[in-house]
């Protein structure tokens, strides 16, 4: 079987150095299972890796891709006939922009039948990145602010949801003005448009000087060094993006 796959075999400009390759498959191993692509998504994670950012430990040639859905259409084993037909996540073996993933059977995760494949496709990173960021590293309290960047990006609207399930308060800073009312909609108590408001100010504003109790960075630069100056003294800042290119000033 041939089918068709996304890799990088040098860092550079992702449009530049992924290239399509044609790659073949004539058996499977007893512990392996071929999974069929459905659908991928592009994560900021998954391109700044092909730029060289985490070169140290990246190996190349390396197919692109880190999460996405798929069906299993081959086991290696009959006792793993049953995957067959299965909507699964391929997941820490090779990349996802391929036409077929094949990996060990036992490490797929089977995707209950009442979840679409478009939400599927993006359960893995974005939104465990979120819930442990929220659930586990970062202790927040009813009253308790969580200052966020990139606010209307994919992460940051799961953030506005884990505030309304978890309870705490969430400030979204965004950079254009249409995305305001659809993130209030969605229930961030406040949204900072940075093009047009000074950031430090409107938080010092909305919790009376006090600062956030935590705040999460995923751009860097001078954008994420005022998330950081908006913490209260024994806060919590995350930084998990780096969508500017450049560090916060540390």
């Amino acid at each position: 079987m041939s089918y068709k796959s996304l890799y990088y075999s040098e860092f550079g400009q992702p449009e530049i150095v992924i290239q399509e390759m044609d790659r073949r498959i004539s058996h499977l191993e007893e512990d392996e299972a071929l999974v069929e692509m459905v659908m991928a998504p592009i994560n900021p994670s998954d391109l700044i890796p092909v730029t060289g950012a985490y070169a140290h430990r990246i190996s190349l040639p390396n197919t692109a891709g880190y999460e996405g859905v798929g069906i299993v259409k081959e086991v290696g084993k009959a006792e793993d006939q049953s995957l067959v037909g299965k909507m699964v996540l391929p997941l820490r073996e090779e990349g996802t922009w391929q036409e077929v993933v094949v990996m060990k059977a036992s490490q797929l995760i089977i995707v209950p039948e009442t979840i679409d494949y478009r939400i599927a496709c993006q359960s893995y990173i974005n939104p465990i990145t979120a819930w442990l960021l929220c659930a586990r590293e970062i202790t927040l309290k009813k009253q308790d602010f969580l200052l966020v960047n990139a606010g209307n990006s994919s992460i940051g609207k799961i953030f506005i949801q884990l505030a309304n399930i978890l309870g705490f308060k969430i400030i979204s800073v965004v950079r254009n003005e249409q995305y305001r009312e659809p993130l209030k909609k969605l229930g961030a108590d406040y949204v900072i448009n940075s093009k047009i408001e000074n950031v430090f100010d409107a938080v010092m504003t909305i919790t009376e000087g006090k600062g956030v109790q935590a705040a999460i960075d995923m751009i860097g630069s001078s954008a994420g060094t005022t998330l950081a100056r908006c913490v209260t003294n024994g806060g919590d800042f995350r930084t998990i993006g780096l969508l500017s290119g450049y560090q916060v000033d540390w």
